[in-house]
């Protein structure tokens, strides 16, 4: 697709150039005077012969070391001969030497500075105008000048359930996947509030009944995923231990069933439940919602169900219009919010609305005024000073949360190795000013002696930032 549209932009631009030539660098943009015109038979003979401010722009790689003075002599000529307006430059990195290359050009160091300064002086020599990707790479801001302190933070947390009446016999753990020093670990916040109705924190255990495909008993009953190479339906029938109630469904996230089809998914979920008359209770009923490639693990697809309180058997059926994987199907007594990671906007997914309004014992939800800020009970290595209270409470337990943040590890690619680092933090201005000042800023103060006329944010694919330093103080000023 990429190389289709440079093909073609390619081929409009060899048309225009039929009506200009090359000369002065161009505005990045029309004059205001262009923009506020008023419509008009000028239009007509604009459209059929642009201003060379309306011409497009190409993309221009440096790729890995692999660059020469010759061959940016070559391109921007080409590039020039061809009509097109100017270059959106790019250091990325594919691999390793080419085989013809010869000497390999080290990013950042200061043979790679004048280079940048030779392409800036052969671009405004051509009359082309010249826009800089955001940082080595093209996804998305960062880069070795990046510490943890300022590159993006996500928030994370660990529970633990205390019994009313006691207190916590071992420090609370920090709720993050692994102990690098990287990964910059702070507090938050410790919050306790009494253990909502059926929330253990664990999956339920189905015993599965009737399952067309043993691996699809398999799957429900805990074990390894499956993979579906074609459109089909899929139904299980499974029991659970007495008394228990199905309050959440979860799945793998939408980019994890087929990554081909995260914005069409074409998987639809149903859950139901009898009771000892036969009488049916549809507790799930829903599309995937559309989604994107970026989400995938850790995230889930989070679907709330209508409770049936008298279950004796269920039945869980998965249709699927594409090949997709299933790694899991989980079942949970603990209420959750429907989608809540999408309306969050911690995955990016399309509002789910089928399940919003389920019918659910209102014991199974947290309420607000139990909510306990106890962070003050808690010391520097996690033991907690606190009783947990006594009372009348659904599970008789308090849940305790420990709140932080840390950098989830985020880097800039695809990028030489030696330009490669965290990426900046996108809520908090010190991480994009650190960011602009050691990459566009120092190479257009520096190398470039001004000649770059734009920027560009070419590509997002450092998935979701969910937390930032200040965030607190700006959502109190919003």
């Amino acid at each position: 697709m990429t190389r289709f549209l440079i093909n073609a932009t390619l081929v409009v631009a060899l048309f225009l150039n039929s009506f200009y030539a090359v000369g002065q660098v161009v505005d990045i943009m029309p004059d205001g005077d262009l923009l506020r015109a008023p419509f008009s038979a000028q239009d007509e003979t604009n459209f059929q012969q642009p201003p060379k401010v309306f011409y497009p722009e190409t993309w221009f790689h440096f790729i890995g070391g692999n660059v020469s003075k010759e061959g940016i002599d070559a391109d921007l000529q080409a590039i020039s001969d061809a009509g097109i307006a100017g270059i959106q430059w790019f250091h990325g990195y594919f691999g390793g030497p080419w085989p013809a290359t010869g000497h390999q050009l080290t990013t950042l160091s200061s043979e790679w500075e004048e280079m940048v300064s030779y392409l800036g002086r052969k671009a405004d020599s051509l009359g082309l105008r010249l826009t800089v990707q955001t940082c080595p790479g093209w996804s998305m801001a960062g880069g070795p000048w990046i510490i943890p302190e300022n590159a993006m933070r996500e928030l994370v947390w660990s529970r633990t359930d205390i019994p009313a009446g006691e207190k916590a016999s071992s420090p609370l753990r920090k709720g993050m996947a692994s102990e690098e020093d990287w990964r910059d670990y702070r507090d938050i916040a410790v919050l306790a509030f009494p253990t909502p109705l059926g929330d253990t924190g664990q999956p339920l255990r189905p015993s599965v009944t009737e399952a067309g495909d043993e691996a699809w008993k398999t799957l429900l009953e805990g074990g390894r995923g499956v993979n579906i190479p074609e459109a089909s339906s899929h139904t299980v029938t499974f029991t659970l231990p007495e008394g228990s109630v199905i309050r959440t469904l979860e799945l793998p996230p939408v980019g994890a069933f087929s990554h081909n089809f995260c914005y069409n998914p074409g998987i639809h979920v149903k859950l139901s439940a009898k009771d000892r008359s036969g009488e049916e209770k549809v507790l799930v009923d829903a599309d995937l919602p559309m989604s994107n490639w970026q989400d995938g693990y850790p995230n889930t697809m989070v679907f709330a169900c209508n409770e049936a309180s008298d279950a004796v058997s269920y039945s869980f059926t998965l249709s699927n219009a594409h090949p997709a994987n299933v790694a899991f199907v989980r079942f949970f007594s603990a209420a959750r919010k429907n989608s809540w990671r999408g309306e969050a906007g911690w995955s990016l997914i399309a509002k789910e609305p089928f399940q919003q309004h389920t019918e659910q014992d209102t014991l199974a939800f947290i309420k607000t005024k139990d909510i306990i800020d106890i962070t003050d009970r808690m010391d520097a290595s996690g033991k907690l000073d606190w009783t947990a209270p006594e009372g009348d409470f659904p599970e008789g337990k308090w849940t305790v949360l420990r709140i932080g943040h840390v950098n989830p590890g985020r880097r800039n690619s695809p990028a030489p190795p030696e330009a490669t680092g965290w990426e900046c933090s996108k809520l908090d201005p010190a991480g994009a000013e650190v960011q602009f000042a050691n990459y566009v800023g120092m190479l257009q103060d520096g190398p470039l002696g001004g000649k770059a006329s734009g920027m560009l944010m070419d590509s997002w694919e450092c998935n979701t930032q969910t937390w930032t330093r200040t965030m607190e103080e700006d959502f109190s000023r919003s």
